[in-house]
């Protein structure tokens, strides 16, 4: 799949925009900072890939390869 990204224009009045920019005010505002847990699972961290060159295949295709194997709980019911 291709990702397209669309420009919206700000305060037009539609109802998601405007809640956006409510929220975005609300942060702005916030006396204390929120903590934000920054780590990057091992399986999304792409390092050395080149983001002009990089398709939503090859990064599923690298996350996949990344990824532990799910137990299956079939096979060891059996065992």
């Amino acid at each position: 799949m291709t990702t397209h990204f669309q420009w919206v224009k700000g305060h037009n009045g539609t109802r998601e925009n405007e809640e956006s920019d409510s929220l975005a005010k609300e942060g702005a505002e916030k006396n204390e900072e929120d903590h934000l847990d920054l780590e990057i699972p091992n399986e999304y961290n792409l390092q050395e890939a080149k983001l002009a060159t990089l398709t939503q295949a090859t990064t599923y295709q690298v996350i996949l390869e990344r990824a532990t194997p799910p137990t299956r709980t079939s096979m060891n019911s059996r065992l």
